[in-house]
């Protein structure tokens, strides 16, 4: 067994052999130094094939490493192109909310509150002021109103003064425009898209 082991090995350095001097006299010519240096190493593999087997080994070794770099490669190619697909997403998101932000910079400034009280007989002190930024005190024409909230639609302040309505407080929308109250039934009409 170990003969023709050897013998399948000699037979494959010498065609190993043979295809390499018929390789180089095609691609080049050997120079007798080189031809003297592969003669010696096809020598020293006849007579230590462990050293054959192990040069396989590494061989094989070499592809898989090859091969897994190659895959490794491939994989980071993929998620650069769907982080590349995911920044285009985000950009255009930016863009979307930029041109939104835009529109409401070149829309007139208005907020709706919910006055929940106004009076004129009652100590006009503004203890109360500040005690919560949705929280406000008015004091106008000799009357102190109450207000909630800054609400950048009609709709969700009407929300509001319905579940206050519902609770048994008296409730109302009011409207400012550009920091100043609106007093006009039409104007109001019109902001809040009645």
């Amino acid at each position: 067994m170990k003969t023709s082991s050897f013998v399948s090995l000699t037979l494959l350095l010498g065609a190993l052999c043979i295809a390499l001097g018929t390789q180089g006299a095609q691609a080049q010519q050997l120079t007798k130094a080189e031809q003297k240096a592969l003669k010696k190493e096809a020598k020293n593999l006849r007579r230590n094939p462990e050293q054959y087997l192990q040069m396989q080994d590494d061989k094989a070794n070499v592809e898989s490493q090859i091969q897994q770099t190659q895959d490794e490669l491939q994989r980071q190619q993929r998620e650069k192109s769907q982080r590349a697909d995911q920044l285009d997403r985000l950009r255009a998101e930016i863009r979307l909310l930029q041109s939104q932000i835009d529109a409401l910079k070149a829309a007139p400034n208005v907020i709706f509150r919910v006055q929940i009280g106004a009076y004129t007989k009652l100590h006009q002190n503004n203890n109360y002021a500040g005690l919560h930024p949705n929280f406000s005190v008015e004091t106008t024409e000799g009357a102190t109103r109450y207000s909630i909230g800054y609400f950048m639609s009609y709709r969700e302040a009407k929300f509001i003064r319905e579940y206050l309505s519902a609770q048994g407080a008296e409730a109302f929308i009011t409207a400012f425009k550009d920091g100043k109250r609106v007093q006009s039934m039409e104007e109001f009409s019109s902001l809040a898209g009645e």
